[in-house]
């Protein structure tokens, strides 16, 4: 898209959400999302500095970072989340397939404490496959990692 190569591109890739903040105004970006490799053609890492350089643009403009871990969680890349190779947190995570191997369809969303205060307390809407025993069962749900105020 840019023309460029790594390393002298100075990571435009990253630093063009910025500039597409900027244009869109700020106070209309809620939310950038994106998977930490690229899964099509190949599970491709982007250069090392890009996600830390994404985590600060979101943070300095208030939008949150959410990380689809959908095909790299869980022990994928070598980490539990592809994420802790750049030692970047996200706001929220989206993650499926490696929670259960895939035997059976099951997902599910983290997020950071503060989200969780904004949220807690609140009514969720339910779908008719939401909260499936099976599924739950075979992800472990409450083996003692996902109870309430755990985690950051």
């Amino acid at each position: 898209m840019f023309g460029k190569e790594y390393p002298a591109c100075d990571i435009q890739c990253a630093r063009y959400l910025a500039e597409v903040i900027q244009k869109e105004g700020p106070e209309t970006v809620a939310a950038f999302i994106a998977e930490p490799e690229m899964g099509v053609g190949g599970m491709i890492a982007p250069p090392p500095e890009y996600w830390p350089i994404v985590r600060q643009i979101c943070s300095e403009y208030e939008v949150l970072l959410i990380a689809d871990e959908v095909m790299t969680g869980f022990g994928r890349t070598g980490k539990m989340f592809a994420m802790e190779h750049w030692g970047v947190k996200p706001d929220v995570m989206t993650m499926a397939k490696g929670i259960t191997s895939a035997y059976v369809p099951f997902g599910a969303v983290a997020f950071n404490n503060e989200i969780w205060q904004g949220l807690r307390g609140k009514n969720f809407v339910s779908y008719t496959y939401a909260g499936h025993p099976v599924c739950a069962a075979a992800a472990g749900q409450d083996d003692g990692n996902l109870r309430e105020g755990q985690g950051s």
